[in-house]
């Protein structure tokens, strides 16, 4: 897939929806809450036909003669993406003339909840974009949006720039050493820019109240956007509480007839216990952070700056799942640099749910690692190497489970592997008797023995 094909957000089934409206570009599967008077098989609007709904939604935003290509179409999408090129000289003399490719997403089938007429999925995707279009952060920029179905393509859609380059996923493992480790400072330099965006409190991301009677991009982008907490009634600061709390929210409403669940919970519970009483949560020194969520190569976008041989990160996409947490909820350490393989899907042997051992990397690879250790270890503190590989990787695992869950093909068996592993974990005496060195200390001399 490239860049754009991975922007498919694993968003939540939709809710009921007005039966008189008429389709978007897909019917709901059978049983699902489009009128009964549909086919109650899941069929897709030809695009030959849909085509021309959005030839006549261009006209109405100044996108007039863009050729169109379908990048993703059909009923297994949780986004239909559009590729648009401008073929002719803007009209408005605001626009500028070099922005030529755009991506038109329209969210289907489970993408969109609809709350009255209005899908609020979409006014807080460009809330958030229109603000970090305010950073440093190399994001797309907003051209046009509808969070209502009162258009021509009966669906809530975004129009934004199209990233120019090509997803890291799919030239990441043709790199030499030295184009990897160019990548690898330029990661960090992300890193640091998303740490540096911080809130009040943990939660999801909300359009502010000024949006949200206008489908107007014009609003305020100073402005950030509302952080709504994860659970109704509560602001948390603290990654304790908010974890605790997490878990006995579950408990108490989701798993009451799930005796596996709810064994599993209970297990979390006595982890965050233990961890307590080894003084993981003395350390209160921390923001809340931007948290991406998925700042995976498939969804970094790169440009070959020939003739230097050079790539750069031009891009990063997907911002749909993006969070407010406690910083050591967003250090993962970033596998992928010193241990990419193009094969399996990226994300899922990860440095949390599957810790790779420094025996099992290339020469290549463990150079990588020491190196990054060294890097963010002087770009994003000491603390930083400490939480990537130190008891915050037990607290993402806990984050990762109660926040999506256990019961799929994926969340068991990573489950278990947390299970295993928390048993083989070493008592905490030991693990203080060992050394006096912290682990960030420990991890960043290795590292600069490595580079010697």
């Amino acid at each position: 897939m490239d860049t754009i094909r991975e922007q498919v957000s694993a968003e939540e089934e939709a809710e009921r929806c007005d039966n008189n409206r008429e389709m978007g570009p897909l019917e709901r599967v059978a049983g699902s809450d489009f009128p009964q008077n549909r086919s109650q098989s899941s069929e897709v609007e030809p695009f030959s036909s849909y085509k021309s709904k959005i030839e006549e939604l261009l006209t109405t935003i100044d996108l007039d003669g863009c050729s169109i290509e379908a990048i993703q179409h059909g009923k297994n999408y949780m986004n239909c993406v559009y590729g648009l090129t401008r073929l002719s000289r803007p009209k408005s003399s605001n626009d500028d003339v070099n922005e030529r490719q755009y991506i038109l997403r329209v969210p289907t089938r489970r993408g969109f909840k609809l709350n009255g007429e209005v899908c609020q999925e979409i006014k807080n995707d460009v809330a958030l974009l229109e603000y970090l279009s305010t950073s440093s952060l190399p994001v797309p920029q907003v051209k046009d949006h509808s969070a209502m179905i009162n258009n021509v393509l009966k669906a809530p859609y975004i129009v934004q720039t199209r990233m120019a380059g090509t997803s890291l996923k799919d030239v990441y493992a043709k790199l030499s050493y030295d184009q990897k480790r160019d990548i690898m400072h330029q990661f960090v330099d992300v890193l640091f820019l998303l740490e540096s965006i911080q809130f009040e409190t943990a939660g999801t991301f909300e359009a502010p109240r000024l949006q949200e009677s206008s489908d107007s991009v014009t609003a305020q982008k100073t402005l950030p956007p509302n952080v709504v907490s994860f659970i109704e009634g509560g602001e948390y600061f603290d990654l304790q509480a908010l974890l605790s709390s997490y878990i006995n929210n579950r408990n108490h409403k989701d798993l009451r007839d799930d005796q596996f669940t709810v064994e599993i919970f209970k297990l979390m519970s006595e982890m965050l216990d233990t961890l307590d009483q080894e003084g993981v949560f003395a350390d209160k020194d921390y923001p809340i952070v931007l948290n991406h969520t998925d700042l995976e190569p498939r969804n970094i976008v790169v440009s070959d700056l020939n003739p230097e041989g050079r790539w750069k990160i031009s891009g990063i996409v997907d911002w749909d799942d993006a969070l407010a947490v406690p910083r050591p909820l967003a250090r993962i350490a970033p596998a992928w640099i010193w241990d990419f393989d193009a094969k399996r899907p990226t994300g899922y042997l990860n440095a949390d749910h599957h810790p790779i051992s420094d025996e099992n990397l290339s020469e290549d690879g463990k150079t990588l690692k020491n190196e990054f250790a060294v890097v963010a270890g002087k770009r994003l503190g000491e603390k930083y190497l400490k939480d990537a590989y130190g008891n915050a990787r037990w607290l993402r695992l806990i984050w990762h489970f109660v926040l999506g869950g256990v019961h799929d093909k994926e969340g068991l068996p990573r489950m278990m592997k947390m299970k295993q592993d928390w048993a083989m974990r070493p008592r905490a005496k030991q693990l203080r008797s060992a050394s006096s060195t912290t682990l960030a200390e420990s991890s960043t001399t290795l590292a600069e023995r490595a580079l010697k």
